[in-house]
């Protein structure tokens, strides 16, 4: 099988083996991440899913690596369900290839993948996936934290029912035995004139904390139409809001109880510039 070529490495992560490795392994250990991630043993327990930003491994790379910490535990070559968006606004889309980074090769779990559009009806669909990098920067969080394992990488679209999909991918979900998670991909405000959002001038650190925060609530609390209509009314630029409000209802389903939040900060933060930034959350459902 040809495996689906990375199209952001050497530009929001490293291009190279070495160098990605020590990388990723100082996204734990930066002032901002969470320290390296110990293994939990097989008593650690895999949650039900985590969200995880998508920008440069130098800005959001230490946020990440808080909901990766959590997924690092002794289960031998789990499934992680990865769900993200098309910055070119395509359609839902499975991918049924593997995934190369330059830390090697992600084996799809291609049978599951197959299962899963054929009950949603979401089509495999690789151009959609091919220029798009929001899928693509969890992969090498998940290569350093396992040796092996599988993923089904899912593009989310307003195209099909969240609701819809969450419940038909929620039956075949929960008749996998094998260890597994979601791993959600979204940055959330995106402030500045860069982004044409501009609804405050003035103490944009603590606005845009604030303003995130009212959408972190509702996800809290698995509340997805809470979420959304919450972007709405504030026109907040979450732009994986789509797969979120999906994620949200599919753990929901699953029996999920919660959602923390375990990090949160902008790129504001990194630069010391607040005039245009995005805000970057980790979050893990149980």
């Amino acid at each position: 099988m040809v495996a689906r070529e990375p199209v952001v490495a050497g530009q929001f992560y490293e291009g190279e083996k070495e160098s990605l490795q020590r990388q990723v392994k100082e996204c734990f250990s930066h002032k901002l991440g969470p320290g390296m991630p110990k293994d939990q043993g097989n008593q650690g327990n895999l949650p039900m899913g985590i969200i995880s930003p998508h920008a440069g491994f130098m800005f959001s790379g230490p946020c990440a690596a808080h909901s990766f910490a959590r997924l690092k535990t002794g289960k031998q070559s789990p499934l992680f369900f990865i769900i993200g968006l098309s910055h070119r606004g395509g359609p839902s889309a499975f991918s049924a290839e593997d995934w190369q980074t330059p830390l090697g090769i992600a084996k799809n779990d291609v049978g599951l993948t197959r299962k899963l559009s054929e009950t949603t009806g979401i089509k495999i669909n690789e151009q959609v996936h091919a220029p798009e990098h929001s899928l693509e920067v969890q992969l090498p969080f998940l290569q350093y934290l396992y040796d092996e394992f599988t993923f089904v990488p899912l593009i989310i679209s307003p195209d099909k029912s969240y609701k819809a999909m969450a419940q038909k991918c929620s039956t075949i979900l929960s008749e996998i035995k094998r260890p597994w998670s979601i791993v959600v991909s979204s940055d959330f405000t995106h402030y500045g004139f860069n982004y044409g959002y501009v609804p405050f001038l003035n103490n944009v650190k603590e606005n845009m904390k604030k303003l995130d925060g009212q959408a972190l609530s509702h996800i809290e609390s698995l509340d997805s139409e809470g979420f959304l209509k919450c972007v709405e009314v504030k026109k907040m630029t979450i732009c994986g809001n789509y797969p979120i409000a999906f994620s949200l209802a599919l753990a929901k389903r699953l029996g999920a109880a919660k959602a923390s939040t375990l990090c949160y900060y902008t790129s504001g933060d990194m630069l010391n510039d607040y005039a245009n930034a995005v805000g970057y959350a980790s979050v893990v459902f149980e």
